[in-house]
């Protein structure tokens, strides 16, 4: 948890400025304009009575801000024209009319400009910025930004230079990439804020650096700088001691001093409530349970993670209870409670479902502003840098555990699959059982002439227990039907998870998709996302199949829409390379012996149909391009880097990047390798790439429909009555 709203805490700092000292209440002010003459001390007066009364009556206010407007233009009077357009921005902004306040902050920012105003400049930079990072467009905020730090290093204006410098260093922060650059802004702004004795914004600046550290695994250097932000913020009395408390109490929880670290996690938790805090009091709760977990004490996790679930139901702090249910899911599963953990992780799915959606019209509403600027751009031909920004990844993550949390449905999958291990290894005991049963009942019978009476007894207590073990039987078969009917739940989940038909032929026009899970759930899984002009199209095989290859396949999903959709990287060898740390990460990858061996094989294309461009970037999976040439159908093979997502016993080494020239008519394949692999034949072997790549010769020119028909039953026809292998995936696309 960062101090994610620094930024509109500088926002209204800046705005509440005024460049020259009107107190006055607006009707004193209003009582004595009749009086005066067309000057500049009119201008003034009019601004103050606009300032006075933007935020409570904008309406009002933008009558005085216009008219002093007309009267500096009269006069030709710069500094009234920079502070009306300024005032009359800001009554738009409490209007909710994005486009026009930025239309009128330009004016001013042009005026102020005229007359050399370097701390009018930076204001008015620092106001837009501002506007942009509430919106959502974090790349044009650090623009302005940028622009207002210049400017208040050359007006030497120290408290504007320390908080334009804490909100670029906030936006850097807000992903794992960027920490280097944040670091700097934070650091260049200490000793600013230590000659000016800002002790909340040195505790701001230092937890922040702490977080950075902490992030990069140096847990003495965090340590230092939350301690130092908890005795900034104890002397600031802000109200954020308790999160620089929770802070400290999570290194030394990575430190595995247990005692030390609930200590001050409960005091943290006990400061917060004094003050009626509800989410520091969540906060705290969070970071406790962790401890309380990591520790081995599930119970008192469970129970506090309890507490924290309905602080944060009452606050409506979904965010916070989105996290509570996914721990409270882990939690009850390691103690085996699965109806328990199922229920938090169906909340947990719920709550997702919701915040994706507001996700999505906050998507919209950022979509709609920025199409509401370039429009009045154009009309009033305002000249605006368009750059590509060195944080083009930078995009909001306030939501990013939405479909992170998705790759919490391996849970349900894993906590299943176990319990069908265990069904099916009881059902091997009694089967061993009865066999024994069966032979003990054999031996009797051979003497059954001489110990008839004893054997009368004896089958009296065999047909009790077989009753017994019949009943036994259907428990477990029950059990076993339960079972599977989660499983076809999982499946139902899974498919939803895979992009609909209509949505790829609105991308890909001519297209078909070959999917055949061996099993109910599957390992295989394809995927498909719109980012700009680029079209990102690809095919997956995970380690395995069935419930754990739907597992891996589950966790590959939600790191793609992280990568591609929530930070737009559309470079295909980039997103294999930032999917197999993410890979890596989870599974706990770092070459040691007992790790799990689990990767994904992919083939990756990035469309660029605009400038007939492709991007191809494989992981042991192969492209397969067919192009006529000169009337003459040539095959090419496309070859991929022979090293999966995940581990490797090799080296890790960047992904290759190919470039490919399109022509219209060319058709493409990418797939997985179980068509390939599946055996049959008269000789019951496999299928062979050989005879793969001469199919595809052979139909590539038909409909993409039928290509798909005829790849199905020639798979069919080859299998004969051998069973399907592996999962099957095949997707053919012509440009």
């Amino acid at each position: 948890m960062k101090y994610s709203n620094l930024s509109l805490f500088i926002l209204l700092l800046s705005i509440a400025e005024l460049s020259f000292g009107q107190s006055s209440q607006a009707d004193s002010l209003k009582a004595v304009l009749e009086s005066l003459d067309e000057d500049t001390s009119k201008v003034s007066t009019l601004i103050a009575i606009c300032q006075e009364e933007y935020n409570q009556a904008p309406a009002d206010a933008l009558l005085y801000g216009n008219e002093a407007l007309d009267l500096s233009e009269k006069l030709d009077y710069q500094k009234g024209m920079a502070l009306a357009n300024k005032f009359i921005g800001l009554c738009y902004y409490f209007q909710g009319d994005y486009w026009k306040t930025i239309n009128y902050w330009q004016q001013s920012l042009i005026s102020f400009e005229a007359i050399n105003d370097k701390a009018g400049i930076s204001n008015i930079h620092n106001n837009i910025g501002a506007v942009y990072y509430s919106a959502g467009d974090e790349t044009r905020a650090l623009e302005y930004y940028q622009k207002s730090l210049e400017a208040a290093k050359e007006a030497a204006d120290t408290l504007r230079i320390i908080t334009v410098s804490l909100t670029i260093g906030n936006i850097f922060l807000d992903i794992d990439s960027t920490y280097n650059k944040a670091q700097e802004y934070f650091l260049a702004a200490l000793p600013l804020i230590e000659s000016l004795g800002d002790h909340n914004a040195e505790g701001i600046a230092t937890v922040n650096l702490g977080e950075i550290y902490y992030g990069r695994g140096e847990l003495d250097t965090a340590l230092y700088y939350y301690e130092r932000s908890l005795d900034a913020l104890k002397v600031s009395n802000s109200g954020n001691v308790p999160f620089a408390m929770t802070c400290i109490g999570k290194v030394y929880m990575q430190r595995e001093e247990f005692g030390k670290a609930i200590e001050i996690q409960k005091e943290a938790y006990e400061i917060a409530e004094m003050s009626d805090a509800k989410l520091e009091m969540t906060s705290s709760l969070f970071g406790l349970a962790e401890t309380y977990f990591r520790q081995g004490d599930i119970t008192s996790s469970i129970s506090t993670y309890r507490k924290a679930e309905k602080i944060a139901e009452e606050i409506g702090a979904n965010y916070e209870l989105r996290e509570v249910y996914r721990e409270l899911s882990d939690s009850y599963a390691v103690i085996s409670d699965y109806q328990n953990a199922y229920k938090y992780l169906s909340l947990k799915h719920d709550i997702d479902s919701l915040l994706l959606i507001l996700s999505d019209d906050r998507q919209t509403e950022l979509m709609n502003f920025s199409n509401n600027i370039l429009k009045q751009e154009k009309e009033t031909e305002i000249e605006v840098l368009q750059q590509q920004s060195m944080i083009e990844q930078l995009k909001s993550r306030r939501q990013k555990a939405v479909i992170i949390g998705i790759g919490s449905l391996g849970l349900l999958l894993l906590v299943l699959a176990v319990r069908f291990y265990k069904q099916t290894q009881y059902i091997k005991g009694i089967n061993v059982k009865i066999k024994g049963q069966h032979d003990e009942i054999k031996g009797q019978h051979d003497e059954i002439e001489a110990q008839r009476d004893e054997i009368e007894a004896q089958r009296d207590e065999v047909e009790a227990q077989r009753d017994l073990l019949e009943t036994q039987r259907d428990v477990v078969v029950l059990q076993k039907d339960e079972i599977i009917d989660s499983i076809n739940y999982a499946k139902r989940i899974q498919s939803a998870m895979l992009p609909p038909e209509i949505y790829i032929t609105e991308l890909l026009n001519e297209n078909f998709i070959l999917y055949k899970p061996r099993d109910i759930v599957s390992g295989d899984f394809y995927w498909i996302k719109q980012v700009k002009q680029y079209i990102i199209v690809l095919a997956a095989d995970c380690t395995g199949h069935g419930v754990p290859g739907a597992l891996m396949s589950m966790l590959g999903i939600s790191y793609l829409n992280e990568i591609v959709q929530r930070r737009e990287i559309t470079q295909a060898n980039q997103i294999l390379n930032e999917l197999r740390k993410q890979i890596k990460f989870s599974l706990r990858q770092h070459g040691k012996p007992d790790e799990a061996k689990d990767g994904i094989d992919m083939a990756l294309c990035v469309l660029d149909l605009k400038n007939m461009r492709m991007q191809y970037a494989g992981a042991n999976s192969p492209l397969y391009l067919i192009r006529d040439v000169e009337d003459i159908s040539e095959l090419q093979e496309i070859k991929p880097d022979r090293m999966p997502i995940g581990y490797y016993q090799g080296k890790d080494k960047t992904f290759t990047n190919l470039d490919i020239q399109l022509e219209i008519g060319d058709t493409f394949y990418i797939f997985s390798d179980g068509y390939i692999d599946q055996k049959g034949g008269k000789d019951n072997k496999k299928f062979m790439s050989k005879n793969f790549k001469n199919l595809l010769l052979e139909i590539h020119d038909q409909p993409m429909y039928d290509q798909k028909d005829i790849l199905d039953k020639t798979l069919l026809d080859w299998m004969g009555d051998n069973s399907q292998m592996d999962d099957v995936l095949v997707i053919g696309v012509r440009v």
